[in-house]
């Protein structure tokens, strides 16, 4: 099973990976290298951070069991966290963990467009 996230604008840090488990970090080459971390350039050009960042978040550019981790949430992991990941894919071979504030994508969609980070034409086009 393959751990991954996305930082761009070197927002967040990575922290040291311990776990032994395979995890992936997509960037814009603002990264630093950290131990335990595969680090992947993404591969689209976006001006904007944020909507480069979700390109690998929402087309999961890895195939087979992966595991996308908010860069926000990495100093969560442990090994509880590994061993529920596995249970549940274990399980299913897909599934959507709720949005911890609960926001649909329409609102994020809404949240783009009144942040001015795209138009409406854009998140149709998105």
């Amino acid at each position: 099973m393959i751990y991954y996230t996305a930082i761009t604008n070197a927002y967040f840090q990575l922290p040291p990976n311990k776990t032994g488990e395979h995890f992936v970090c997509y960037h814009d080459g603002t990264v630093e290298e950290q131990e335990g971390w595969e680090l992947r350039l993404i591969q689209y050009h976006h001006d904007d951070p944020v909507r480069l960042s979700r390109h690998p978040k929402i087309l999961c550019p890895i195939g087979g069991k992966s595991v996308y981790i908010d860069a926000s949430k990495l100093h969560t992991i442990n090994e509880d966290f590994i061993k529920l990941s596995e249970e549940i894919l274990s399980k299913d071979d897909f599934f959507i963990m709720q949005h911890p504030h609960q926001h649909t994508y329409l609102e994020e969609c809404a949240e783009y467009i009144c942040r001015g980070l795209c138009t409406e034409e854009e998140v149709i086009r998105i």
